[in-house]
């Protein structure tokens, strides 16, 4: 059914106007009869019959073919799959409401390509997790299975070096969540370290200035928002720096603001490209992923670190990064400040 009418009847309109005749002419009929018994006047038959005969065209224009026309659009956009502009117009012709139903339709189908859109992204992220999952966790247990080996044999530079790598591959594969404590992030950078002064011969140190305040190392933050910094630091810094180096972490508060201060003093960065940097990282958490820079050499890892931070946490966190060439850099990592006993959220 589709009101009150059966969908063969909306198809068919001569059918519908039948049965309205052989419901009404018995009716009509029965009241004339009704009517006469009663002395009626000879015309009062006739007129009734032609006041029926009114509303019977007056319903059929105003609520037949409404309805008939309504679901014949309804028909036409299945039909076409989804080109519902043309079906509308047809109905309702060029008018205000013809704009405001088809601003209608076209949220509706945004939306349901938008939700469409997200399922199939959250999807391929969960298949290319496990897919990413097999190899790590299998370097994971191999590298135990040195790290074993190496105790048994004592050699304790083979054992550390093994433990501080599968250490990291445990830190980047784990699944208890995307958020990580600064603690954690903090403990990631002495094993990526440990890992990095066995390949190059002890050339870096490492020194992390922070209060061993409870309350500031359980702030949260993006899992691996560190480790990508620091990475840059040694690659673009300190490898090609004759001599050693050196990379300060120094960690400080403000009233609503954690501050993360990655410091080396490598090579330094040229004014040019650092401006180039800047600019880059002032761009909106929502403007598209940033192509490597290849006149910087800077890379994208900056760019995806401060980006995680302002979505994560607003426009207002993120990245700055200092420079003097020859002398070294610092990048200024800022979080919010969790709210202490006490402290009103």
């Amino acid at each position: 059914m589709t009101g009150p009418f059966p969908k063969r009847q909306l198809l068919n309109p001569a059918a519908a106007v039948l049965s309205l005749l052989l419901m009404g002419v018995p009716a009509v009929a029965a009241l004339a009869l009704l009517w006469a018994g009663a002395q009626a006047p000879r015309w009062a038959p006739p007129a009734l019959a032609a006041c029926f005969a009114c509303g019977a065209l007056l319903f059929y224009t105003r609520v037949f073919l409404p309805q008939l026309r309504l679901y014949r659009t309804v028909a036409q956009i299945k039909a076409s799959g989804g080109n519902y502009r043309d079906a509308l117009y047809h109905l309702i012709g060029d008018t205000e409401l013809y704009q405001q139903v088809g601003e209608l339709f076209d949220l509706i189908r945004d939306a349901i390509k938008q939700e469409y859109s997200a399922l199939i992204l959250e999807k391929q992220s969960e298949l290319s997790s496990l897919q990413s999952q097999i190899n790590p966790h299998f370097l994971y247990n191999t590298l135990e299975a040195i790290r074993g080996k190496a105790i048994l044999e004592d050699v304790p530079d083979i054992a550390n070096m093994a433990e501080a790598l599968a250490s990291l591959f445990r830190y980047s594969i784990s699944r208890r969540g995307d958020m990580a404590t600064l603690e954690d992030e903090l403990r990631n950078l002495r094993n990526y370290m440990v890992v990095q002064q066995y390949r190059f011969n002890n050339k870096f140190c490492l020194r992390i200035l922070a209060d061993e305040d409870d309350a500031l190392m359980l702030a949260e933050l993006p899992r691996m928002t560190l480790q990508p910094v620091v990475e840059n630091a040694v690659y673009h810094g300190l490898e090609t720096k004759i001599g050693r180096g050196t990379i300060t972490i120094r960690v400080e508060e403000t009233e609503n603001r954690i501050l993360i201060t990655i410091s080396d003093d490598g090579v330094g960065i040229a004014e040019d490209k650092l401006m180039r940097l800047n600019a880059l990282l002032m761009l909106h958490a929502n403007a598209p992923a940033p192509a490597k820079d290849s006149a910087s050499g800077i890379g994208i890892a900056l760019a995806n670190v401060n980006r995680r931070l302002k979505l994560c946490f607003g426009e207002t966190y993120g990245l700055k990064v200092y420079s003097t060439p020859d002398v070294g850099t610092d990048v200024e990592v800022s979080i919010p400040r969790p709210a202490r006993k006490g402290e009103a959220p």
